[in-house]
């Protein structure tokens, strides 16, 4: 189990709320730099082509975010006592335990409430601490990961039982009202408050790791765990990721890589169009800093992505586990076929310092090189 202090959560900028805007790696260079230029020249993104060849939506004209690296208490986002005039589209929460720092997403329908996120940042918790019956012989190393988890949802559990819970972030349709108290928090084009803060999770001297290790040499965890599952919340189906880098060499190579991000993928087949789970995300979690929700926008839907990363590879330590949840509602299907990619990445740093603009540089496929899961399952591991 790992020890997180307070850290600083990723910048969303208001022209950009969705992550991975565009699936090729290319065209996503090429967006940015158009969108630099935008930016400079004070216009919009909305006469931007995606890689389809449609025109890209200006998420600007839809949302607006605030963030906050102190956080608010969950009732002042609510000052009237109800949502009714405050649409919701994302609340990140932070829960401190004894022990780490719990970052939950929850990503509401419709009017919600104070005690509602409660209850999904409780009901996350809840299916973390859900035991898995292993398919198979499990190292030690797994083991102990599976436990960590467990151990730290239950912690946080208590805290949100507890109403002990810090708003690091939140983002509103853009006809709703904003709380006074949030009103001098949204985030502008160039960086948002959080970001002035200093302090982060992790190694005490993070590059010295990184100054040892080479990039482009292995980099990827030495096993990855999925567990999909359906969700204490009915209606709901969830998956979740365990991993770590039980080798000091091969995450000396990840941080040696100049701004680098951390992205494990969930990922399920659907060309049959027959889905396990649906695109509609109603929660998400993980104990990795500066993590974030990958909405994959424009990505194809042969192969549903589901994705919560790190914006800072640098704050992952060696023999340490950590984990990422994404609950969504049920699909089409009671069965389906999964597989786990873990992505180094990389912030287009000179362009914005928001999850908006990472963009993929490698990945590694479990199982490898081929294969599915069958889900839903208990508890999976393979170990590169």
């Amino acid at each position: 189990m790992h020890h997180n202090s307070r850290q600083p959560k990723p910048t969303v900028q208001t022209l950009y709320e969705k992550t991975h805007m565009f699936s090729n790696p290319t065209h996503r260079r090429q967006y940015a730099l158009l969108a630099a230029l935008a930016l400079a020249l004070g216009t919009g993104t909305a006469a931007l082509a995606n890689d389809t060849g449609t025109v890209a939506k200006n998420s600007d004209n839809q949302t607006v975010t605030v963030e906050n690296a102190k956080g608010w208490r969950l009732d002042q986002l609510f000052p009237d006592g109800s949502g009714s005039q405050h649409a919701y589209v994302e609340i990140v929460l932070e829960v401190a335990t004894d022990t780490d720092l719990i970052t939950i997403g929850v990503l509401p329908d419709g009017p919600t409430t104070a005690d509602s996120v409660l209850a999904e940042a409780a009901a996350a918790m809840v299916d973390l601490m859900e035991p898995g019956d292993a398919d198979q012989t499990e190292s030690p190393a797994v083991a102990k990961a599976h436990q960590d988890t467990a151990t730290e949802a239950r912690d946080a559990l208590t805290q949100i039982q507890l109403g002990n819970v810090n708003v690091m972030r939140a983002t509103l349709t853009k006809s709703s009202s904003v709380p006074q108290d949030l009103k001098n928090y949204v985030v502008n084009t160039e960086r948002s408050a959080a970001d002035a803060s200093p302090e982060k999770s992790g190694p005490a001297v993070p590059n010295a790791a990184a100054a040892a290790g080479t990039c482009g040499n292995i980099w990827r965890p030495s096993f990855m765990t999925m567990k999909v599952k359906a969700s204490s919340v009915s209606g709901t189906h969830y998956a979740q990721l365990e991993f770590a880098w039980n080798s000091v060499t091969r995450l000396q190579n990840l941080q040696a890589c100049p701004a680098v991000a951390f992205e494990p993928d969930f990922v399920t087949y659907n060309y049959d169009n027959l889905h396990y789970m649906t695109k509609t995300i109603k929660s998400w979690s993980t104990d990795m800093s500066e993590g974030y929700l990958d909405t994959p926008f424009s990505d194809s839907d042969d192969e549903r992505v589901y994705t919560v990363g790190t914006l800072d590879a640098q704050f992952l330590n060696q023999y340490e586990s950590y984990y990422t949840y994404i609950r969504a509602t049920n699909g089409n299907s009671s069965t389906d076929t999964a597989k786990m990619v873990a992505q180094r990445a990389k912030r287009n740093v000179p362009f914005c310092g928001g999850s908006w603009c990472v963009f993929a540089q490698a990945s590694e496929r479990y199982p490898s090189p081929s294969g599915w899961v069958n889900i839903p399952v208990s508890s999976y591991t393979v170990t590169r």
